[in-house]
């Protein structure tokens, strides 16, 4: 670390994105626009009949087809666009006909994975370009967080991968798995934006998995040409920040989990989930956070979730940090070993139905989600 650059534990808070390959997910965003699409309902829409007064039936509302129970907005928009969720896609991202392993680069359209990434930026933002996407994202959030301005040269940002999936669990760094973990192609393109757009320094990037040793080729892939000097931080090179313990709130036995260095010395941290499906659900970003741990004694589970339909508890999580300040729904109490105590980190509610994908800001509500849903491919 340069001198120039801070030292020691001083209130840190972190830019919490989530970014998946065909679909960019980031909570915090815009209030409802005109320009979001609205999709359309699945098959032919009937036409509707005239009622007594010669005006054209509407279809009656789609009924909520969640597996969760519904409910309304938990906490409050926060970001450059209170709320806003961007969700991209583009099929020809990805050429991969089941030979060989998923992650080799081959499979990959390089040039429509960084389209997307950017775009996303961009509109996560709220502006026209990813260099002014990146710039309005890091002013809201310092602002929100009591600090002036952009990003500052020198500053440093963490991104956590998900390398759970490597198979990496000894000494060999091959990679050659067919297990799903942060894809290669998605994770430069990720900093080639940071780099190029939002005029962050390679070195002042580092990419870490407390629990993981990285792949070689992903590594050797990711710091070609002008991000040589991104850093990455595994299993074997994490150092335990002792001022950081992780705090339970439920007493367990086992040695104390610390954050590293790398998260505690950083000034922003990006969460890149690594969305899939899983024994529990979907594993979404906070499960990513597993690997944020040093000494991993995190509670056991001792038997399998119920069955998902009508179950709160496998998004627990996500009622706990909307409403973490307020009141959380497990009665729990959130301090800060470090820092100030967390505010709450966003909203979440969801959608009317699957047919519709309509958040509460898309139906012109002032709270809520606002999913921007945008269509890439051969028609542009």
């Amino acid at each position: 670390m340069s001198d120039n650059r801070k030292q020691g534990i001083p209130r840190r808070t972190f830019l919490k994105v989530s970014v998946a390959l065909g679909a960019t997910a980031v909570l915090g965003g815009c209030a409802a626009s005109d320009e979001v699409p609205v999709p359309e309902r699945n098959g032919a829409a009937p036409v509707p009949e005239d009622d007594a007064s010669g005006g054209a039936i509407p279809d009656p509302p789609l009924p909520y087809d969640g597996v969760f129970p519904g409910h309304e907005p938990y906490g409050e928009g926060i970001g450059a666009c209170p709320g806003r969720v961007v969700w991209e896609h583009d099929a020809a991202t990805v050429a991969w006909d089941g030979e060989g392993y998923w992650w080799r680069t081959e499979n990959f359209d390089e040039e429509a994975v960084q389209r997307l990434v950017d775009d996303a930026i961009a509109v996560l933002g709220g502006q026209d370009s990813a260099a002014a996407g990146w710039q309005e994202l890091f002013r809201a959030h310092n602002e929100r967080s009591g600090r002036l301005g952009g990003y500052q040269p020198g500053q440093t940002i963490a991104i956590k991968a998900n390398i759970n999936g490597s198979g990496v669990f000894g000494d060999d760094d091959s990679g050659e798995t067919q297990l799903s973990y942060t894809n290669p192609v998605l994770l430069r393109a990720l900093i080639a934006s940071m780099v190029e757009d939002a005029s962050i320094a390679a070195g002042d990037i580092v990419v870490y998995d407390a629990s993981r040793l990285f792949p070689r080729p992903l590594v050797e892939y990711v710091r070609q040409g002008d991000l040589a000097d991104v850093r990455f931080v595994g299993r074997d090179t994490a150092v335990a920040d002792e001022s950081a313990p992780i705090r339970w709130s439920h007493k367990f036995s086992g040695s104390t989990c610390y954050l590293p260095t790398c998260v505690t010395e950083a000034d922003y941290l990006v969460n890149l989930a690594n969305l899939k499906g899983h024994s529990y659900g979907i594993t979404l970003c906070g499960k990513n956070h597993f690997g944020s741990f040093l000494n991993g004694n995190e509670p056991a589970v001792t038997e399998r979730n119920g069955a998902l339909r009508n179950n709160p508890n496998v998004e627990n999580y996500l009622h706990e940090a909307a409403l973490a300040a307020a009141g959380s729904p497990s009665g729990a109490v959130y301090g800060a070993a470090v820092g100030a105590s967390p505010a709450n980190l966003g909203v979440h509610e969801h959608w009317n139905n699957a047919a519709e994908k309509l958040y509460g800001r898309n139906l012109g509500r002032p709270e809520g989600i606002e999913l921007v849903a945008r269509e890439f491919g051969a028609s542009g």
